[in-house]
This record gives C-alpha cells, sequence and structure tokens, in this order.
C-alpha cells in the first residue's frame, strides 16, 4: 500500500451561486432584500453515493432611504444597500451503503455597510450545530472475506463508539461589492464587481465515529471573486 495526503471537502452544488451561505456569511442578502432557495444533488445513484438536499431562506431588514443633492436642482431617493440581513440554512446529506449521513441548521447575520454610492462592505458571521450519523450494518470490511466470499458471522473489529454524534461550526466572511448603471429590456449597462473571503470551521470541530478526539475538522479558507459588464447600449454583458 501507498500512503497518501487525502483532503476532505464540504457538501457543495454546482450551481453555488445559488447556495451563498455556502460559500461566505457576507453574502447573506447582500443583492436581494428577500431570497428563498431549493436545491437538491442525487449523485452516482447506482452505488449509492450521495443525495444532498438543502433550504435556504434569506432576509433584509428595513433599510432607510439614501437622499443627494446634485447641484442644488436634483433630489435623488434611493433604497441603501445597508443594514443588517439574517439567514438559515439547513441541509442533509447521506452516503454510501453505511448510511453516513449529516444534518446541520445554521443561522447566519450579517451587515452591509454603504460606503459610497457604488462600494458596499459586508461582514458576515454564521453558527449552528452539526449532527452526523452511521449505520455500521451496512459495511463491509477486508477481514469479512474467505476466499473472496464475504461471510457476515465474521465480525469486522472495527468498534463505533459513537453511531451519533453533535458538534458545533461556525464561520466567518468579507464581501466588498461595487456597482454603477442599470439594466432594462432594451439595455444593459450595469457594471457590478465583488470579491469576498471567508473561513468555514473556526472552531476546528472532531470528526470521529472511532471516539479519536484528534480527529477534527480543518479550517476551509475561501477567497471569490465575480463580474458582470455590461455593453452599453446593448442587450449583452
Amino acid at each position: 500500500m501507498t500512503p497518501a495526503i487525502l483532503s476532505g471537502q464540504d457538501i457543495h452544488f454546482s450551481q453555488y451561486t445559488y447556495s451563498p451561505l455556502t460559500l461566505n456569511p457576507a453574502l447573506t442578502c447582500a443583492y436581494k432584500d428577500l431570497q428563498v432557495t431549493l436545491q437538491f444533488k442525487d449523485q452516482w445513484r447506482m452505488v449509492s453515493a450521495y443525495r444532498t438536499a438543502a433550504v435556504t431562506f434569506e432576509m433584509k431588514g428595513n433599510q432607510m432611504p439614501w437622499l443627494k443633492v446634485e447641484k442644488m436642482t436634483s433630489i435623488y431617493k434611493k433604497k441603501l444597500a445597508r443594514g443588517l440581513a439574517f439567514g438559515l440554512h439547513v441541509f442533509s446529506d447521506k452516503a454510501g451503503d453505511g448510511n453516513m449521513a449529516q444534518t446541520q441548521g445554521n443561522f447566519s447575520l450579517a451587515y452591509h455597510a454603504l460606503l459610497n454610492q457604488n462600494h458596499t462592505l459586508s461582514a458576515g458571521l454564521m453558527g449552528g450545530f452539526v449532527q452526523r450519523s452511521i449505520s455500521p450494518d451496512g459495511l463491509r470490511f477486508n477481514n469479512q472475506y474467505t476466499g473472496g466470499i464475504y461471510n457476515p458471522a465474521i465480525l469486522p473489529g472495527e468498534n463505533f463508539i459513537n453511531q451519533t454524534y453533535v458538534y458545533g461550526d461556525y464561520s466567518a466572511g468579507l464581501l466588498w461589492s461595487y456597482g454603477e448603471g442599470s439594466r432594462y429590456l432594451t439595455a444593459n449597462d450595469q457594471r457590478h464587481i465583488n470579491a469576498g473571503v471567508s473561513v468555514a470551521h473556526i472552531n476546528n470541530p472532531p470528526q470521529s465515529f472511532l471516539g479519536n478526539t484528534e480527529a477534527r475538522l480543518y479550517r476551509k479558507w475561501t477567497a471569490h471573486a465575480g463580474s458582470l459588464l455590461g455593453i452599453s447600449n446593448t442587450k449583452y454583458s
């Protein structure tokens, strides 16, 4: 056997733009006043691999109107993209013949500060509880095979002390956003750029069904950026 370094990963969706709280808690209602998202992924069904479902609810608090006086002749009123935002993210993941399951509920809190008419700085925190479980009866081990034939009467020799355990999980993030212009049915003059950084599993929670307190979930650092650049006086971007 050749030793190797293995790295685990969190649940993820290919449509990550519709799962903002798994990317950065500072994205909580960063660009929406109210948002509800439902997601489901059934991957490699023939080998009972992964089945993941998630629901996210986000809501922004009351926003005060922003006033701008231009050359003392015009007054513009605009809703401020600032203030508190709240989010709730719940997901369930199940994998393999051992039905290794993870159910997690997170509450997120973000504050969006308007630096000026075009720039916004956001900070977010997220925390919750995770339950992990496993069903060893569905697992088969090498020592249970005799002459290539599986014998369920042979004990696997594995001692699953914790078939279910619960732990807390916490994350934080920052987000910078820049936006100007507008989008219309006949033209797309909007320019929007954002960049952020987040860290998950700040508390390094333990991860073991065998009672090993040294096995912990590493912190996960994420850097992300995106842009939407409209071509003036066209329908394209």
